[in-house]
C-alpha cells in the first residue's frame, strides 16, 4: 500500500474520532532490537498503529485503550477473492 493512501486512512480515522486538526499527524517508526516493526501515528491525544503484515490500522486513545480498527483496502480485496 502506498504511503499517501495510508496517511489518508489515518487522517480520516483521526477526523472521525474527533481530532481537532487531523492533518497535524506525527509519525514514528517502531523498532525492536534495531529492526523495523511498524509505524505509530499521533494526533492530539490519539494514536494509530500500523504493523507491516497487518490488514488494518488500529486506533487507540491517549492511555492506549483500543478505539477502532480500520481495514486496509488491499485486505478487503483479498477477503473478497
Amino acid at each position: 500500500m502506498q504511503p499517501d493512501a495510508v496517511f489518508q486512512i489515518v487522517a480520516a480515522g483521526f477526523a472521525e474520532l474527533g481530532a481537532a486538526d487531523p492533518q497535524a499527524i506525527g509519525r514514528t517508526l517502531l523498532l525492536r532490537d534495531g529492526y523495523f516493526v511498524g509505524h505509530r501515528f499521533r494526533c492530539g491525544g490519539l494514536q494509530a498503529i500500523l504493523l507491516p503484515e497487518s490488514e488494518s490500522v488500529e486506533f487507540f486513545d491517549a492511555e492506549g485503550g483500543p478505539l477502532r480498527s480500520v481495514p486496509l483496502p488491499q485486505a478487503e480485496s483479498r477477503k473478497a477473492a
